[in-house]
């Protein structure tokens, strides 16, 4: 699975929900959803839990974000959708 550095956070771009779970199981790492805001305002206390898990895009400018960095097929995936999993 691809990632980009976006403001020193590790924002990982799965293709799909199965991927980024089966991801984080195998790593056995958390999973925290990555917003704009934690973009932009992130503590450094918070930047290093994120970079110790697996920062996924739960929202649009995350998504935007990868996708400037280069990574065109990333989607946004809602920690809703995740609780179930």
């Amino acid at each position: 699975m691809e990632f980009r550095i976006i403001n020193g956070i590790k924002t990982y771009a799965p293709k799909s929900r199965a991927e980024l779970i089966q991801y984080a199981i195998d790593n056995k790492k958390a999973l925290v959803a990555i917003n704009a805001e934690k973009i932009l305002h992130a503590s450094n206390e918070i930047r290093d839990f994120i970079n110790m898990n697996i920062g996924y895009p739960d929202g649009i400018g995350a998504v935007w974000a990868l996708k400037k960095k280069g990574i065109k097929s990333a989607v946004k995936l809602p920690g809703v959708e995740l609780w179930l999993n």
